[in-house]
């Protein structure tokens, strides 16, 4: 009961000194980064805002600022089931269809920064919010979260849904060309 009253305060707190700065706010863009490792592997980079994510999945109707300052005065426990409820919903909206097979590709070993990080960006976010004398908001650096597709067939194109919780994203896409450099010699041709 008393996390939950002093996160009921905190939040107060904050609407009161932050004042309309939380209408305002507005999801950053995501980006993702799909890498064609081998002609049946991708590679999956998501860019994103993880408290906005979460906020954007457990709390859509929760103002912005609101939302933040509860997380930032959870409990490690309380936040890290929190973050682990927002993983479970964005895992389960990536979705990817190879264009030429119409293989369905999974996207497993999801690698997420630790909730304990998350959280202590988040703690200094609010920080930030309180002591900016201008009311306008803070964003976290953002963070990146990984996983990877293997595909029975080779993929020649590919097309991803993302949740909804992610807003618009940039998606960028590419096969790399590698080749040794030796010492003290020219690579060969690198071409763009």
């Amino acid at each position: 009961m008393r996390s939950y009253t002093f996160s009921g305060a905190l939040a107060v707190m904050a609407l009161a000194c932050l004042g309309s700065a939380a209408a305002a706010h507005e999801l950053t863009e995501a980006r993702a980064t799909l890498v064609r490792r081998d002609a049946n592997h991708v590679a999956l980079t998501l860019t994103v805002d993880c408290a906005e994510v979460m906020h954007h999945i457990l709390a859509p109707e929760a103002p912005p600022q609101a939302f933040v300052m509860m997380l930032s005065a959870l409990a490690p426990e309380a936040f890290q089931a929190s973050f682990k409820t927002a993983q479970a919903a964005v895992q389960a909206e990536v979705q990817a269809q190879s264009v030429g097979s119409g293989e369905r590709l999974n996207f497993v070993h999801w690698v997420w920064p630790e909730a304990s990080a998350v959280q202590q960006s988040v703690r200094e976010r609010v920080m930030q919010s309180l002591v900016n004398a201008k009311g306008d908001h803070a964003h976290d650096a953002p963070q990146q979260i990984r996983a990877e597709a293997q595909a029975a067939k080779p993929i020649t194109a590919l097309r991803v849904r993302f949740p909804a919780a992610l807003g618009r994203v940039l998606v960028v896409s590419y096969s790399p060309k590698q080749a040794w450099a030796e010492p003290k010699s020219a690579s060969t041709e690198i071409g763009f």
